[in-house]
């Protein structure tokens, strides 16, 4: 959560959500699928790795995060 709220304060993601319930959401997200996976196997299609891609980029874009403008080195 101090790492979203970090994002935040940097204008790296949107301002209008919580950070604590955001971090919530995500390991709660992944925590039901690790377990779900075992009891339910049958409801889970894809392979781990394809889900976690999945659910991250949700989350990513959920938050609106933006990637931080890199400057190059200008040429000599």
């Amino acid at each position: 959560a101090a790492y979203l709220a970090r994002l935040q304060a940097g204008g790296l993601a949107r301002p209008d959500f919580d950070p604590d319930a955001a971090a919530l959401v995500l390991l709660g997200t992944l925590f039901s699928d690790a377990i779900g996976r075992d009891i339910f196997p049958e409801f889970y299609g894809a392979s781990p790795e394809e889900v976690v891609a999945a659910y991250v980029g949700l989350f990513v874009r959920g938050i609106g995060a933006r990637r931080r403008e890199t400057r190059r080195p200008a040429r000599a």
